[in-house]
Parts: structure tokens; C-alpha cells; sequence
């Protein structure tokens, strides 16, 4: 029970020892930044003032005693005045009040320690310091001035503005501020822990004006916030911590985190609890502790990534005793079954002995070399070594019911074949991702059939069997949301942790100097197994291998990428890659290896690792855990990533969603009345409020985190992992012109060779589309194909191939060919032609996907960005006044929809170079003299301007001389595996559907008036549709079915 102070002196003395022995407050730096007064003070002339309630803007009464009646109006209240210098106003303020009675707060139910003047802005706690407290800090930091002699006119806070060498700590409340203050560290306070920041109308976060002039580029700034035992008051720590953390990093201040360690027999402690207790060389070594704010965020984010209650809690370097072959009886029969453990510690061997005896199992994965190497463990059959007949699977003598396939192709799998089967996803965590984001699984829109299916194979199945190293919560929910019988995971949790392995983590501007090591180890006679995430740069560092072959002449390298991987003597690898490594000394291997394989032999001397900025810091580390033997790593990776979400950066899933719903919303506005009576229901039940979008959320912010950390976050994950890492910073760059001469001359040669390739005719490239794996000749076969269509010309040459920068170039003409042809719609046919791809199979919408290229036309064509590319004209800053301020004004808007961030203080130049640089324009500007001395100019680049015109001209061309192929508006699913009469009557149905579509096509067409973008050769395309399918229904018989 509080016991409450019956006097002015008792209240004065309570507070006093609580600040100054309670916290270690020097008693100076109290009495400057602590008043304690009694509620109403009277003066010489008798004038009653009541200092308390006007501190807190508080109505009071006039007195606190009727003189009549002598009854009490109201208790007599003391406060402690908690004074604060405002470094905006230059002037004292009351920070907070502590009470003397303290105030019961209505929704937590107990007394509030202070309370805060209302109908007042925010304000930070700048304690009034004293010239004794001022004296310390500049010992501390060594900093010549002798603060005895200082004019009163100069203000310690001021000071402390001027000198970004000097740390800032920020805290929650004055006394923790005042006792860091009083031991020479400069500390800020806060009035709450979220009270750093501000939010504007547009809902973006920035720093609270009060802290933002103390952030100056290079300060190190400190948070020091409470320990706490309270899951959700750490949570709202964290959260607080990281949110105000990158405002001060996006200022470039260098922010850390102290972690306090909790004091014992307390569910919390504060900055001054530790030091009181343990003094202030224990708080100087916890101080020297800190993390990174990246390296906070990371651990937190791994503590919160599996919440699941274990079923089972396992110790041991593998999963299960496999050499007894005995699986334990506890692994149920049906349900959801979670692995979680280590790398390297027999998850897949496990798994392959629980379903050892299964007659039916679904296996998938997200990479052929993956799946091959599981169905080898699992006694499978890979789905593309089979036939398919009748939606079964079959082998050359028989039904196969054990099958493994990318989750790319399970439309091949028809549920009914596996009713009752296990279900394997190994590296569930990738295999989702991939599903969920990757592009391959939306060839020709099939990603929400795909989904679908997944979703009836995991109610289907009888027991979904998954596990990760990486496991986490938001892959089980996805999972259990599936399944939908509201039973548990089943979670099998190991926490071994295998020895680790000596890492070197070079810190460096770029790869020269990994690289330099990397052939110095070649040419000593090492054996090298390399890992990256750049096809271009694994390419390059065959280049550089091969080139020292002189010094190492029988030295055979294997270099396996997506080029490669579908190759006789790779593929034979992979199956057998425990034998086949002795084959090679060098090895160099991109992500269409690296995931699912596991080399166990020892035939490497060293690992390297270089990322670049694709894969994420857990994909990165599972990439050198490939090697299980514990030789030494040498890594490099970029300081961020760029493989970010495409529909916004935000590392928050409920923004993801936001930004995804307020996009479509605007997109769907302008392509409604393009979309016709099929596909406009579609429309109508969109709903981002679903299982799937949930995983994407998730999904997409995590790989954001990562990206914009990458090389602190795989740091983080090595150590944590349990490997000895060592950080070396590296500055030296001699190497890099070699490693430059080596990617552009694999640049060069690779448009020689598209140059040098077949143009495929429609049948070959359907053939090759059927493949599981493309060689490398058909890929480059297809990619020729597409320049040739794209670009109208029958002659590729290897220019060309440059000049399309691997298909850049062709997304920016089309930018440019709706802007500047808006009458011809192409942007709203190109949206409903993507949109109507998903809508064929029936399974609904998957708005990510939606590449909402309509929306992009309309933004710019309202920035009159039409009207100023004209070649003819030279612009001045003046000239684009008006595009630079609407640009401005909507810069949120421009960021959200095409993708880019316009500061405030961008002259307008820039912003039209931008804009022109995602159409392709290129823009070239000069200085010159004028009126008032020198201005910028800027002007469309004439021959680039040219190319652009004769590219879109040939393409007008070629167009005109197609057949433009109708979409399809039947909005039921194809066929994908049934039965022949089922195949039949899905035809017929087909065949009638679009009978009907074409003709409700024409009825809406053709009583409106014709203009140029609704010509005449429309409605010929249409009515030789429909002629085509009726007399098709007239030759093969087909009845009008009931439905």
C-alpha cells in the first residue's frame, strides 16, 4: 500500500531520495530539473495561485477550503515539477508532474506514476544540466572546454546539437535520463517509449522535430529502454525501438540497442535500477555490448518465428536413431506432422523412414535438382521421368503413386489419384515462398490453380509431413488454414545444434577482394566449392577459374546454374552427387542447385560463399551448409538486397495488405468497363482477406527485412548458428577490373549466342513450354523468339540483345506505347488479358499478380507527362515547374504506384529524368549561362528518341498484319486431369461458352459509335470467331448442354 505524505517537507524528501539514492542522481542536476510545490502557493499581496493544475492546464478551484462552512473542497495535493528545456522554443517547460495523490487511470485500474499537461504538443526531456553535469560529459568524450567560464548565453543542448562525436542515449522518463547525465553520458527522455515519432496525415512516420535535430549523420544514437518480463510490454519495446530506430538510421546516425540484463527477484529494470545496483563500470561494459539495430531487430525476429507449442522436444544430433531404423511410436498417423532442427541433422532421412511404408505420397518441392535428390531418398518417381495417361501417373511397367514434382506442376497431380496419401513438403519455408511469389508458378496465370490444388491434396492427404531448419509460424497457420479440422501441430522440435564451421566474413565494398582470394585458392591447389546467388557472376567466376588454368591445368570445373542444370553430365550430378564430386576440383553452384542437396563426402578444402543481394540471409547460410563437412567458410555479401516485394518495401504484412487493396481498388476503377459480364463477377468477390494472401503478407515482409539488412542479417544467422566468425573488412580494390572484364565478356557472349539461335515457330515453342527442364539451347532458342516477335525484325544481332537489357527494355516500351496510344487501350487490354489468364481456371483472382499496368498509364498521363516528351523542346527547372510540384505533393502516391521516392527538395529535372527513364527515354542535359547566372537544361535524346519510334512504328506494324487472339471469357476451370468423356464434355461446353461470348461481344460492340480505336477489324475478328465455332458445333454434333 502507497503510503501518501502529510506535509510539503515529507513529499519533498520522498522525492529527493528517490531520485538522487533510488537512481543516482546527482543532487545539482535534481535540484535544476526538479520543483516540488504545494497546490496553492499565496503571494505577499494575497494573490492564491494554484501551480500545479496550471503546469498541468488543469481547472482548479478557487479554494481548497470554503472559508464559510471551513468544509474541504478538495485534498491538499503536492507535485514534483519535472522541468524539461525545449531546443525548438529555447525555452523551460514542465516535462511531467509527479503527484502526491496519484490519479487512478480508468484502464489499467491502478495509480499513474506522472502525469502529462494536457492540450499540449509532445515533449522531449532535455534536463536543465549543470555546468558540474556539462563538465563530465566533456570528460568522457575528451573534448577541450572548460565549462566554469561559459556564457549563460550558450545552452549545454545547443552544444550538444553542434557535436555529433557524442553519443545520445534515448530513454523512457527523466530519471533514467538524469542518472545517465549524471555518470557524463548525454541521454534524452521520452515521456513514453513511442513518443519519439510522428505520424503525418499521409500516415508516414518521422521523428519527432525535438530529436530530429540532434540527428546528424555518423551520431551514434543509443536505446536504452527497460527490461521486461511481460511478453507483450517486450513486444511493444521492440516494435517502439525499431520504428523510431530507422528514422534515426534513415538520418545516418549509427543506432545501437543496449540490452539490459534483468536484475534478480524484478520483472523489470531500468537503466538506473542496474547502475544503482551494479555500478557504472557494469553499466560501461553492457554499454559496450550493444547490437546494431539490425542485429536487434534479427534476434527479436527469430525468438517470434516459431511460437508452436513442441509436441515433442528432441536433443540429438539427427532427428532420429535411423541406423536402427526405428521410428518412434509417438509420430501419429494422421494430421499435421512439423520438423524442426538444424542443418545438417537427417530431417529428410527421418522423413523418408516415417513414410518408408506408404503406398501413396505426394512430394513436392520448388527445384528440380531438390525434388531429383528427395525422390532418390524417398523411393519416389520424378514426375518428369513419367507418363501421364488419364490423370494417373505411370513408369514403364506400371501406376506410380509415389511421385515428387515442383510445386510448379501440380496441376499434374488429380486429387482423387491421392486420397489418403502423405504429403511431403521439405524446406517448407522455400517450397511456400516459391508458390506463393515465385514467377514460374504463374505461367499463364495458373498460380490460383495452383493453390487451389495445394489446398485440396492437403485436406485429401491424410498426414502433411513437413520440415525446415527455418520452420516458422506463418507456414503452419497457412497449413492448418488448409486443412481446416482445427487440429494441432504435431511439432517436433530439436534443439541440437551441430558443430560449426570457422567462417570468414569479409566486409567489403564489392567481391573483389572474395574473388581474388577465391582464384589465389585455385591456383594453390585447393578444392573449392563455391555458392552464389548471380547466374552472371557464377558465369564470371568460371571466366576468372578457367583462365588460370595454366597454373592448374588439370584442374575440372563444374559450373551448374539454370543455364546448365538441365544438362546430361549436371543432372547425373545432382542423382549421384556423392559420388560424382570427386569428378571435379571446382565447383560453382547458383540457387538451381544449392537448395535440397547435401554433399556428405569430404572432398572440399573450403566454402565460398557470395551473395548479392537475391536470396535472403536463411536461404544464403542453407547455401553453405550444402557442404556438411565443417571445413572453413570465406563469405561476401552485399550490404542490402534488392530483391524486394514488387507492391511495396514495407516489412509490416498489414501495410503489404493495405497497399495491395488501395492499388487494386484504383486499378479496377479504370479497367471495369473493359472487363465484360464474365469476368466482372470475379471482380466483385476479390477478397484480400484470405489464407493465401495471408501467407504472401507474411511471406513478402520477411524477405523485405531482409533485404534491406542483408549482409548484418546473415552475420547474425552464421553466429547464431553456432559457427566461429571471424569479420575482416576489406577496402582493397586492385581486383576489380578483371572481375568487370570477366562479366562483360560473359555479357558479350551470351548475345552473341542468342544472336546465333533458332526463332522457333508457335509449335516448337509449345513443345519446349512442355519440358520439365530447358536446355540451354532452348532457352536461348526462346529467348531469340521473343526479341524477334517483340521487336518486329526477323534479324536478331547481338546489339540488339544489349539494347533489350534482359527484357528491361521491352517492359519500359510498353510503358511508353500506352502512354503515348491511351486511345488504343493497350494498358487496360494488356491488365485484362493477365487478369482474364487467372480467371480461365476458375479458381479466382490473385491480386499480386496483377501487374496493374493501366493504373501506371493514368498516373502519368495526369502528370502531363505525354505532352512534355517532345523532342523538339529544351526544358529548363522553371520549364517543369508544374510536373515538379504535383510530383511533390502526391510523392507518396508516386512511390506507392511507380515505385520510386521523390524527396521534397528534388529539383524538377530530376523528377522528369526519372519518369522518362521508366518509359525508356533517355534524357541528356548541360549547364548554361542565363539571366541569372547558370540553369540546367534538359532535352529528349534525339537518336535514342528515334529508335524508340521506329521500334514502336515496326511493332504497330506487326500487329495490324495478326490475328489478335480473343480472351477467353469463360470463367470456368480448364481440363487438367480427367477422364475422356469428362474431357469431352468440358469441350463441348467450352465450345458453346465461347459461341455465346463472342456473341454478347458483338452486342455490346456494335452500337457503339466507330471511332479509330474501335475499328472495323474488331468486329471482323469477331464475326470470324463466331463463325468458326459455330460451324465447329455444326460439324462435330455437339448438343447445347443443360447447364
Amino acid at each position: 500500500m502507497q503510503l501518501l505524505p502529510k506535509s510539503l517537507l515529507t513529499f519533498s524528501d520522498l522525492v529527493q531520495r528517490e531520485w538522487v539514492d533510488g537512481s543516482a542522481i546527482n543532487p545539482e542536476l535534481f535540484a535544476s530539473t526538479v520543483e516540488i510545490l504545494a497546490d496553492e502557493a499565496i503571494t505577499n499581496g494575497d494573490d492564491i495561485s494554484y501551480p500545479i493544475h496550471e503546469a498541468l492546464n488543469w481547472n482548479a478551484s478557487k479554494w481548497r477550503t470554503a472559508w464559510q462552512s471551513g468544509r474541504q473542497q478538495r485534498p491538499e495535493l503536492f507535485a514534483a515539477l519535472i522541468n524539461t528545456w525545449n531546443p525548438l522554443l529555447e525555452k523551460s517547460e514542465v516535462f511531467q508532474v509527479k503527484l502526491s495523490h496519484p490519479i487512478i487511470d480508468s484502464q489499467k485500474g491502478k495509480p499513474r506514476k506522472y502525469e502529462n499537461p494536457v492540450k499540449r504538443e509532445q515533449v522531449g526531456g532535455f534536463a536543465l544540466v549543470t555546468h558540474s553535469i556539462w563538465q563530465k560529459v566533456v570528460d568522457r568524450y575528451a573534448i577541450d572546454l572548460d565549462c566554469s567560464n561559459l556564457s549563460t548565453s550558450i545552452n549545454f543542448w545547443d552544444w550538444v546539437s553542434q557535436h555529433p562525436e557524442i553519443p545520445i542515449f534515448i530513454c523512457e522518463g527523466m530519471k533514467k535520463a538524469c542518472c545517465l547525465l549524471s555518470q557524463g553520458y548525454v541521454a534524452i527522455a521520452l515521456s513514453g517509449i513511442t513518443m519519439g515519432r510522428v505520424t503525418d496525415e499521409h500516415g508516414v512516420l518521422s521523428l519527432q522535430p525535438y530529436l530530429a535535430k540532434f540527428a546528424i549523420p555518423e551520431r551514434q544514437v543509443l536505446f536504452c529502454f527497460d527490461a521486461e518480463t511481460k511478453e507483450k510490454t517486450k513486444h511493444n519495446i521492440f516494435l517502439a525501438t525499431v520504428r523510431t530506430g530507422k528514422l534515426f538510421a534513415e538520418a545516418q546516425c549509427q543506432v545501437k540497442v543496449i540490452q539490459l540484463p534483468l536484475l534478480e527477484s524484478t520483472d523489470k529494470t531500468g537503466v538506473d535500477d542496474f547502475i544503482v545496483d551494479r555500478g557504472v563500470d557494469a553499466f560501461e561494459r553492457v554499454y559496450l555490448a550493444a547490437v546494431s539495430l539490425n542485429t536487434y531487430a534479427w534476434h527479436h525476429q527469430q525468438a517470434q518465428q516459431l511460437t508452436f507449442k513442441p509436441s515433442k522436444n528432441l536433443h540429438m544430433n539427427v532427428v532420429f536413431q535411423l541406423d536402427q531404423y526405428q521410428i518412434p511410436d509417438y509420430i501419429p498417423q494422421t494430421g499435421i506432422v512439423a520438423i524442426q532442427s538444424a542443418k545438417g541433422t537427417g530431417k529428410t532421412k527421418a522423413i523418408s523412414a516415417i513414410v518408408a511404408g506408404t503406398d501413396k505420397l505426394a512430394l513436392l518441392g520448388h527445384r528440380v535438382s531438390l525434388v531429383r535428390n528427395l525422390c532418390k531418398v524417398m523411393n519416389a518417381d520424378f514426375k518428369g521421368d513419367l507418363d501421364l495417361a488419364n490423370g494417373q501417373f505411370i513408369t514403364d511397367s506400371d501406376y506410380a503413386l509415389r511421385v515428387g514434382a515442383c510445386v510448379d506442376s501440380l496441376l499434374a497431380f488429380d486429387p482423387r489419384q491421392f486420397v489418403g496419401c502423405d504429403l511431403v513438403i521439405d524446406e517448407v519455408e522455400q517450397v511456400l515462398r516459391h508458390l506463393i511469389s515465385g514467377s514460374t508458378c504463374n505461367k499463364d496465370g495458373k498460380r490460383p490453380a495452383l493453390l487451389a490444388r495445394l489446398h485440396i491434396l492437403v485436406k485429401l492427404a491424410k498426414r502433411v509431413i513437413v520440415a525446415d531448419a527455418d520452420l516458422s509460424d506463418v507456414s503452419l497457420n497457412y497449413l492448418q488454414a488448409l486443412r481446416g479440422d482445427g487440429a494441432d501441430v504435431f511439432l517436433i522440435k530439436n534443439d541440437f545444434k551441430p558443430e560449426g564451421y570457422p567462417a570468414k566474413f569479409m566486409v567489403a565494398s564489392n567481391d573483389a577482394p572474395i574473388i581474388q582470394e577465391l582464384l589465389a585458392d585455385v591456383a594453390k591447389g585447393n578444392r573449392i566449392f563455391v555458392t552464389t546467388d548471380s547466374k552472371s557472376s557464377s558465369k564470371a567466376i568460371a571466366k576468372l577459374v578457367e583462365s588460370i588454368k595454366s597454373i592448374r591445368p588439370k584442374a575440372k570445373i563444374l559450373l551448374f546454374n539454370s543455364d546448365t542444370s538441365g544438362g546430361r553430365h549436371e543432372t547425373d550430378f545432382v542423382t549421384n552427387i556423392n559420388k560424382r564430386v570427386f569428378n571435379y576440383d571446382v565447383v560453382i553452384a547458383t540457387p538451381s542447385m544449392n537448395m535440397g542437396i547435401s554433399i556428405e563426402v569430404k572432398r572440399f578444402n573450403k566454402v565460398y560463399g557470395l551473395f548479392y543481394g537475391t536470396v535472403t540471409d536463411a536461404d544464403a547460410s542453407q547455401a553453405l551448409s550444402r557442404v556438411r563437412d565443417n571445413v572453413p567458410r570465406i563469405v561476401w555479401c552485399a550490404e542490402r538486397g534488392f530483391n524486394f516485394c514488387k507492391i511495396d518495401r514495407s516489412e509490416s504484412p498489414k501495410h503489404l495488405k493495405a497497399t495491395l487493396r488501395n492499388r487494386w481498388d484504383r486499378e479496377v476503377s479504370l479497367i471495369r468497363a473493359g472487363l465484360g459480364d464474365s469476368l466482372l463477377p470475379m471482380v466483385d468477390n476479390i477478397a484480400v482477406e484470405n489464407t493465401h494472401i495471408d501467407l504472401w503478407a507474411n511471406v513478402e515482409a520477411k524477405s523485405n527485412s531482409a533485404m534491406w539488412a542483408l549482409r548484418d542479417h546473415l552475420l547474425e544467422r552464421l553466429k547464431f548458428e553456432g559457427n566461429q566468425v571471424t569479420v575482416v573488412t576489406v577496402n582493397n580494390d586492385d581486383f576489380g577490373k578483371s572481375i568487370k572484364a570477366a562479366l562483360a565478356q560473359v555479357k558479350q557472349e551470351h548475345y552473341l549466342a542468342v544472336a546465333g539461335a533458332k526463332v522457333l515457330s508457335s509449335s516448337e515453342q509449345t513443345a519446349i513450354a512442355k519440358h520439365e527442364c530447358q536446355s540451354q539451347d532452348d532457352r536461348l532458342s526462346i529467348e531469340k523468339t521473343a526479341l524477334s516477335d517483340f521487336y518486329g525484325l526477323d534479324e536478331v544481332t547481338p546489339q540488339l540483345v544489349e539494347y533489350d537489357q534482359n527484357g528491361q527494355r521491352r517492359s519500359e516500351i510498353l510503358k511508353l506505347e500506352a502512354l503515348l496510344q491511351s486511345e488504343s487501350a493497350l494498358a487496360v487490354e494488356s491488365d485484362i488479358d493477365i487478369f482474364a489468364r487467372q480467371a480461365k481456371f476458375g479458381m479466382g483472382i490473385f491480386l499480386p499478380d496483377q501487374p496493374c499496368h493501366e493504373l501506371g498509364r493514368f498516373i502519368r498521363d495526369r502528370l502531363g507527362l505525354k505532352d512534355l516528351l517532345n523532342p523538339d523542346v529544351q526544358y529548363t527547372d522553371a520549364d517543369l515547374a508544374s510536373l515538379g510540384d504535383i510530383c511533390r505533393q502526391f510523392r507518396f502516391d508516386i512511390k506507392r504506384y511507380l515505385g520510386f521516392n521523390i524527396s521534397t527538395n528534388a529539383t524538377n529535372i530530376w523528377i522528369f529524368r526519372l519518369l522518362c527513364n521508366q518509359l525508356g527515354v533517355k534524357i541528356c542535359s548541360k549547364r548554361l549561362h542565363g539571366a541569372t547566372g547558370m540553369i540546367n537544361v534538359c532535352w529528349l535524346d534525339p537518336d535514342a528518341w528515334q529508335q524508340l519510334q521506329e521500334i514502336m512504328l515496326r511493332r504497330t506494324a506487326s500487329l495490324e498484319l495478326a490475328i489478335a487472339p480473343q480472351p477467353i471469357f469463360c470463367d470456368r476451370p480448364l481440363p487438367i486431369t480427367i477422364t475422356q468423356v469428362g474431357a469431352i464434355a468440358n469441350c463441348q461446353f467450352a465450345m458453346w461458352t465461347k459461341v455465346i461470348s463472342v456473341i454478347a461481344y458483338l452486342s455490346a460492340l456494335l452500337p457503339i459509335e466507330l471511332s479509330p480505336w474501335k475499328p472495323v477489324r474488331k468486329i471482323q475478328q469477331q464475326l470470324s470467331l463466331l463463325f468458326l465455332a459455330i460451324r465447329s458445333v455444326v460439324t462435330h454434333h455437339i448438343p447445347v448442354p443443360c447447364s
